[in-house]
């Protein structure tokens, strides 16, 4: 029995000496990156005891780095079975499935092995390889939607919401997504999530609203989409959603105020393209070619528009859910700053409609940063009306404002309100030369555009000035939808059909007095908006009067 266990000693030794010896030259293999020298070795050491685990591993290296991936995936197979609860066999073994086998396999076994111990390799390979999953499904979803296949397209929209990372911007973009192919009760699934991750994540809770409005649930949808522009006012997608959510409100309030009056719902706008204030009937300008601060104006009021009216005409207008699809304007015939209420007013006007776009009009002249700073947030827009950079021309066309006093204003407005400066210069013979060095001037300090308008007569009895000023102007003749698509509301509650009736000589109505629903079916409206079906406007007396220049192209 001692000789036969002597035998089988000798045998056994040089066996384990040529196992060493073929480890050891895999690895010198491995270090010099000789990676087919590393895998012949490591195989050889194998055939002759293939019990070791970290050898199937480092031929498994071996061979996935020459490409071989179905012997590098059976070289970590091999060292799995060996050691079912080591880690770095499911690594490998699971990346590499991962892209080069079963995916979903590849998981499996990267889970399970996080499932038995933190290691940080582990998550970011799951990371990836989920990223991958989402990423495919992604992609193959955009392709068939672009092709038109909504169906298709859903079910790839599906599979990446469940391959979708912990990412609250990701999930609202399937969603998204997901509802344009049609699939609600999955994006709002979608959108939940996100909201879960991220609450009052403003995609998610857009295309949530987009639902529950699909879905017959205004008042929630308006509720959400309301909450969310507050919170998030630079929302186009938002802003669209409201404009169209508010068009379906109003056309059931339309349709019953119609049936109670006797009317037509189509009487009524569904929407304005344009609603202007006349915060203030004081300007500080009195503009060479403007009735304001002149005797034909003198019977026209001058003081700021009534608070309680101010904000009795907005919510009616929002209890009413007229939508605005333009602006909401504040300053008429008088200018916006000069408003001691202008602040007030802007938060307002925000609160009630925060997907409108709101402007305050100005010369600047009266621009206060310590007092008008406080607008940045409210406004979209600061209307800065300036005709020349060349002071004498100014004092001509602006009088009695001058140009080097105003100036340093109006770049105090353009550093404070970055972004949100547009500038209106009404184009006459004195400025025509100047005007490429005008926008020039503003778009090098931030304007967010020029516009260069033709200068209008204003609807002024005496067109001498106008005429010596204008380039050549015709008669300006409005749609009917100009007018019913428009409300125009001065400090004292008087609706004229258009801002350039500075002598209010045929007003349609007063808020003042009357309900906005009222004002809207007045016979006095309901007059002129027959009248310009008609063609008939030489029977208005304002339109009669009423010449402008065409707009000015600058190259």
């Amino acid at each position: 029995m001692a000789v036969s266990l002597r035998r089988l000693w000798k045998r056994l030794v040089p066996r384990q000496r040529r196992f060493a010896a073929l480890v050891r030259a895999g690895n010198a293999a491995r270090d010099r990156q000789d990676w087919a020298a590393a895998a012949a070795a490591y195989g050889a050491a194998l055939a002759l005891d293939a019990k070791h685990a970290p050898i199937h591993i480092q031929q498994g290296h071996a061979l996935k780095t020459l490409g071989d991936a179905a012997g590098a995936i059976a070289a970590y197979r091999a060292a799995l079975h060996l050691a079912p609860e080591g880690i770095e066999a499911a690594l490998h073994l699971g990346h590499l499935l991962g892209h080069h086998g079963d995916r979903m396999q590849g998981l499996k076994l990267l889970r399970a092995a996080a499932a038995r111990g933190a290691d940080p390799r582990l998550s970011n390979a799951i990371a990836e390889l989920e990223r991958r999953g989402f990423d495919e499904a992604w992609q193959a979803g955009e392709a068939t939607l672009a092709h038109g296949d909504q169906d298709k397209a859903a079910s790839h929209y599906l599979a990446a919401t469940a391959e979708a990372p912990a990412d609250a911007v990701v999930l609202a973009g399937l969603a998204e997504r997901l509802y344009a192919t049609g699939s609600r009760s999955a994006a709002a699934a979608a959108c939940r999530q996100a909201l879960a991750l991220s609450p009052g994540q403003p995609q998610a809770e857009t295309v949530l609203a987009l639902v529950e409005r699909d879905d017959g649930a205004l008042e929630a949808a308006f509720t959400r989409l309301d909450a969310t522009l507050k919170r998030h006012h630079a929302n186009p997608r938002a802003w669209k959603a409201m404009r169209d959510l508010r068009g379906r409100m109003n056309l059931g309030i339309r349709r019953r105020i119609a049936a109670e009056r006797g009317v037509r719902a189509e009487d009524l706008p569904a929407a304005f393209d344009f609603v202007c204030f006349g915060t203030t009937g004081t300007c500080n300008a009195s503009c060479i070619h403007c009735p304001t601060n002149k005797a034909e104006t003198a019977h026209a009021p001058r003081h700021p528009m009534p608070m309680p009216l101010f904000e009795g005409i907005l919510r009616q207008m929002a209890e009413h859910h007229f939508s605005v699809r333009g602006q909401i304007s504040l300053g008429l015939w008088g200018d916006g700053l000069v408003d001691p209420m202008v602040v007030q007013r802007a938060r307002l006007a925000r609160e009630l409609f925060p997907e409108v776009a709101i402007s305050v009009n100005t010369n600047g002249a009266a621009y206060n940063p310590q007092r008008h700073r406080a607008l940045f947030d409210s406004v979209s827009q600061i209307a800065v009306h300036l005709e020349s950079l060349v002071p004498d021309i100014y004092g001509k066309l602006m009088a009695p404002l001058r140009l080097e006093r105003v100036l340093p204003k109006v770049e105090a407005i353009l550093r404070d309100f970055p972004g949100k400066v547009y500038v209106s210069v009404p184009v006459s013979r004195l400025n025509l030369a100047e005007l490429p060095a005008i926008r020039a001037w503003f778009m090098e300090r931030g304007a967010n555009g020029v516009a260069f308008d033709g200068l209008s007569s204003r609807c002024s009895r005496d067109r001498t000035t106008f005429d010596r000023l204008s380039l050549g102007a015709s008669p300006i003749r409005c749609r009917p939808e100009q007018v019913s698509d428009c409300l125009i509301v001065d400090c004292d509650g008087t609706v004229t059909i258009c801002c350039m009736d500075f002598e209010r000589r045929e007003p349609v109505g007063n808020l003042a007095r009357d309900s906005l629903i009222d004002t809207l079916l007045s016979p006095a409206r309901r007059e002129v908006l027959d009248l310009f079906a008609a063609g008939r406007h030489a029977e208005r007396e304002t339109c009669r009067l009423c010449y402008g220049d065409p707009q000015t192209v600058v190259a």
